[in-house]
């Protein structure tokens, strides 16, 4: 740290401290808790504007049948929050639930995208520990995600696929309205021979990169959106210009046909479409091939920008 804030001039302001501590053989919740703290409070000693970052345990679901323990039968999440809570500025969480280990399957694209679900109570739940514990309020970080863990490649919903951009997008969303402070995706390059899960390999680049084209569209402040379709997550957003953007994402085996409905729309005049499909890859698409056969009128009743994400050919509005 004092390398490269003092030295180097980065002023890094966000640190996390310890890894997945959970894997190690060698270490328990006590353990570990004792030492993060002596770390932490070593750095704010030398910086006490610098934001912590922990515990980063993986595997945590809400679900005490499930989340992890140490060989104590202590919860992880719970004892860092007790010993720590008064220390760490951001809990932060991974989740990969694919596979269970390297020998296992990998996931179906069915699969895949039925995990999505379970977010809507990963973050709930990991926000009521920290108020159990910590009597507070503070915020949540998920500093690794993807679908897999494994060196799987080249299948209908390992890291490469394009089924991996539909659901990561979904994931994404979720995250965003659940007002997560910090996300980062596992990981920005991975060669094959190690794991398809980089958003790009040696020379070329995965369908999920795709997605982050298609959110860069998306605005700074969430207005409020809902979907009456359970394969269909929405997302909306004002943009600084104050236009409105919405991202569709279909996670359905078959194309969707929805209609949309806007209270305070402007003209179709200003409607830009981005379209991201195996085979358009979150490119500008013409607004008038997308609603073409629509009932007279029916234009009025859309945004003047529209983003959307999903599985084979697009959703028809």
């Amino acid at each position: 740290m004092q390398t490269a804030n003092e030295e180097l001039g980065l002023d890094i302001r966000y640190w996390a401290i310890g890894n997945e501590p959970e894997l190690y053989g060698d270490y328990d919740t006590a353990r570990y808790n004792q030492e993060w703290r002596a770390i932490a409070e070593a750095m704010l000693a030398f910086d006490p504007e610098i934001i912590l970052i922990g515990p980063d345990v993986t595997k945590f679901t809400g679900n005490p049948a499930a989340d992890p323990r140490d060989e104590n039968g202590l919860y992880w999440i719970e004892e860092f929050l007790k010993q720590n809570g008064d220390l760490v500025d951001i809990v932060s969480i991974h989740r990969y639930p694919f596979t269970s280990s390297l020998a296992a399957s990998e996931a179906s694209r069915e699969q895949l995208y039925q995990s999505v679900v379970v977010w809507e109570t990963i973050i709930p739940a990991l926000r009521s520990k920290i108020l159990e514990h910590t009597g507070k309020e503070l915020p949540v970080a998920v500093t690794e995600v993807n679908s897999h863990w494994t060196n799987v490649s080249g299948q209908e919903a390992s890291p490469d696929s394009f089924a991996n951009a539909v659901w990561w997008a979904d994931v994404l969303s979720r995250m965003i309205m659940q007002d997560v402070e910090v996300v980062t995706y596992f990981s920005l390059q991975s060669n094959a021979n190690i794991g398809s899960y980089g958003l790009f390999e040696r020379y070329g680049i995965r369908p999920t990169y795709y997605v982050y084209l298609v959110f860069k569209g998306m605005g700074q402040t969430r207005v409020y959106a809902s979907s009456s379709d359970a394969d269909v997550t929405l997302l909306a957003t004002r943009c600084a210009d104050n236009d409105i953007a919405v991202l569709f994402v279909n996670r359905a085996m078959e194309d969707k046909q929805l209609p949309l409905e806007v209270k305070g729309s402007e003209a179709l005049a200003n409607l830009r479409v981005v379209l991201l499909t195996e085979e358009i890859q979150a490119e500008e698409v013409s607004a008038e091939d997308l609603i073409a056969g629509q009932p007279s009128g029916y234009r009025q009743n859309l945004y003047c920008k529209l983003l959307i994400v999903k599985t084979t050919s697009f959703v028809e509005i």
